[in-house]
């Protein structure tokens, strides 16, 4: 969800006028770029190139990597036997009545706790069963999924508003390798040595449709409520608004309270649609690992007996709504855990980059900085746009 938006954010931020104010009040009239321009440009480029190095990290290893083992792990049960008699096969009383007056043995079950439970453990155990790479396996697969998607809506670019859909589903089987690599045991095989069969592409199809329909709607939606509201109108327009602390004042409290409503719609569609979408692709796909490969973390593969191999007469793979149905509620609500943390560390990343910025355009523009000092410390009037 907040991809999206920085995307388009830093998009936005490069097509408005603001680069050129910049420009100006770092050497006035004067076209030569100064040192201080220089080392402006240079400060800014490197914030920049840290935080999107700092988001994709957080985003892949995160709101990737863990998200999907959280989604397949299921709650596994250990039982051990303790023998509560005496150690001593040969205590004399027992050898005269030859009778064993010792305590039944007891079968305990416990509950392990599952290891998505806390990024901490997550990560220590990646790094136990992969070393210091354990938290980016198959970083490799999903740079290419990303760049051949790409490659591919730019190909379909000339069809209607679906072409994006189309092109997940064309690039489904990548998507499919990348989870299996993830959910598994790391394999002496390459990436593309590890590609699966076109007949698991066709059977995983169904399933992606439905996520690619869901990450549609969780776009799509929250950008007709930005333009119906007028935020759109707003941030399209912000280069263009005069530098007066009453102007910006106003602009940035309509921006706020529509952007508000936006968030809060785009935070449902996410956790009532986009989020069970994605749960229910993730197990098709892991019901679709060969029985050859190791899976990383325990979870049932028969998904309760609905997955039927194809040896047995059946199809191979779980359904749409049977792998919804296996995710118990204590995993649903872990992995919800795990997407609200990530957030909030998105959340986070994106507040100390735009502190950064703000401090370091005040610095080398003074006017600006006054200018956001003078608007963030007067008392707020409600302006209509």
């Amino acid at each position: 969800m907040l991809d999206g938006m920085i995307k388009r954010g830093l998009v936005h931020i490069s097509q408005t006028p603001t680069e050129i104010y910049l420009t100006q009040a770092l050497h006035g009239n004067d076209s030569s770029p100064s040192m201080k321009e220089w080392a402006a440009k240079a400060l800014l480029v490197g914030t920049v190139v840290v935080f999107v190095i700092s988001w994709s990290l957080v985003s892949y290893v995160y709101g990737q990597v863990i998200a999907t083992l959280a989604a397949v792990e299921d709650p596994s049960a250990t039982a051990y036997i303790i023998d509560a008699g005496s150690d001593n096969p040969k205590e004399p009383l027992l050898e005269k009545t030859g009778v064993d007056h010792r305590a039944e043995p007891e079968l305990h079950l416990v509950r392990n706790r599952p290891i998505t439970s806390s990024f901490r453990t997550t990560l220590h155990y990646l790094r136990a069963q992969d070393g210091w790479t354990g938290p980016f396996r198959g970083a490799a697969v999903h740079f290419v999924y990303c760049v051949v998607v790409a490659f591919v809506i730019g190909l379909l670019s000339w069809l209607p508003s679906p072409f994006t859909i189309i092109a997940v589903l064309l690039c489904a089987r990548l998507d499919l390798a990348w989870n299996n690599i993830v959910i598994s045991k790391d394999s002496p095989k390459c990436w593309y040595r590890r590609m699966p069969t076109l007949k698991s592409w066709l059977k995983v199809l169904p399933a992606t449709a439905v996520y690619a329909v869901a990450d549609k709607l969780a776009i799509a939606l929250p950008a007709q409520l930005a333009r119906m509201n007028g935020l759109q109108r707003l941030t399209d327009n912000i280069g263009k608004i005069p530098a007066d602390g009453e102007q910006i004042r106003a602009v940035m409290h309509t921006i706020c309270r529509s952007g508000f409503a936006v968030f809060l719609v785009s935070v449902a569609i996410n956790v009532l649609i986009l989020i069970p979408a994605r749960v229910t692709l993730t197990r098709v796909q892991a019901s679709l690992l060969p029985e050859d490969e190791e899976v990383i973390v325990p979870f049932d593969r028969s998904f309760g007996g609905k997955v039927v191999p194809e040896s047995l007469g059946g199809h191979g793979v779980v359904g749409i709504l049977d792998a919804w149905k296996s995710f118990g509620y204590s995993s649903r609500i872990r992995l919800l855990k795990v997407y609200v943390k990530v957030w909030a560390i998105q959340i986070a990343l994106f507040t100390l980059f735009g502190i950064a910025l703000l401090a370091e355009v005040a610095y080398f523009v003074p006017e600006l900085g006054t200018i956001l000092v003078r608007t963030t410390s007067s008392p707020t009037h409600q302006v209509s746009p």
